[in-house]
């Protein structure tokens, strides 16, 4: 028996609808702001504030505390909460005491310089992407057109998703078990074969052997895993050869080349194309 579609009719809710633009603005804002960081420079500060990068002697009651030279981001919280808000206002050359989790430390802060960000322009734009857009009103179109083209087709392959598992809990999806049995036979005797060469019993293989084969824990399991892996690629060989213009899809399982993946992959692609087709996405 050949595995078919006996009366599936063209694919009906094929399309998607067009993707949200919520929340373009925020990480396009987000993405300008990077760009303009990657081009700031460090400047030297006299007095310490809030956000300055620091590098300071200390003299404390601990090693921790008790350093020739560190450098930290003020406010960060990554050396010493403590110590950072206390270094705010010290003065750069000269000595001070300041409190820290583990007590005062004597300190006498080195440098203090800030990140110098530069405003988002059409100049910083340009000279940041190396000319790939002209302004920062370039920028943003083209940067939402590309958001919204992922957008859609991430809502394209979750559509062919959809219509796989509509084909397979379809009353019109028949298939001869005896071929998926044969599919599933194949996947143990490989997997035996596997673990025979490293010396264990496949049928005989703790959970925590399976788990670690297979990803699931049992024989049963596994059968389950294995039976709705081969009705997945039957219903997506299916369902792609539909697509492609059979006006009822027919096909045997032994077309598939259960080995490999190209044989899917094909068909799958059929559907991709179409679905992304008509909802204007590219493929």
């Amino acid at each position: 028996m050949r595995s078919s579609i006996v009366s599936l009719s063209e694919p009906t809710g094929v399309e998607v609808p067009p993707p949200s633009r919520e929340g373009i603005d925020d990480l396009l804002d987000e993405e300008l702001t990077a760009l303009a960081r990657r081009t700031s420079v460090l400047r030297d500060h006299g007095i310490v504030v809030d956000g300055d990068v620091v590098t300071l002697r200390m003299t404390g009651a601990t090693p921790r505390f008790t350093r020739a030279s560190t450098t930290l981001v003020v406010g960060m919280g990554l050396f010493d909460p403590v110590l950072e808000k206390s270094l705010v206002g010290t003065t750069v050359g000269e000595e001070a005491v300041v409190r820290s989790s583990e007590g005062d430390v004597s300190v006498l802060v080195q440098s203090s310089r800030y990140q110098d960000v530069p405003a988002v322009s059409d100049a910083l734009v340009s000279s940041g992407t190396g000319g790939r857009f002209a302004s920062v009103s370039e920028f943003r179109a083209e940067r939402e057109r590309d958001i919204l083209a992922e957008r859609l087709s991430e809502r394209v392959e979750e559509r062919v998703w959809d219509l796989v598992d509509t084909v397979i809990v379809s009353s019109d999806f028949s298939y001869d078990t005896g071929e998926v049995d044969d599919l599933v036979q194949h996947e143990f005797e490989r997997c035996r074969k596997l673990s025979a060469e490293q010396g264990l019993v496949f049928d005989e293989l703790s959970h925590e052997q399976m788990a670690e084969r297979v990803g699931v824990e049992t024989i049963e399991e596994f059968r389950a895993m294995v039976t709705d892996t081969a009705r997945w690629r039957l219903a997506t060989a299916l369902l792609g050869a539909r697509v492609a213009g059979r006006s009822s899809a027919s096909i045997a399982l032994t077309e598939l080349d259960p080995l490999t993946d190209a044989t899917i992959d094909h068909y799958r692609t059929q559907i991709l194309e179409r679905v992304a087709a008509e909802s204007g996405a590219p493929s």
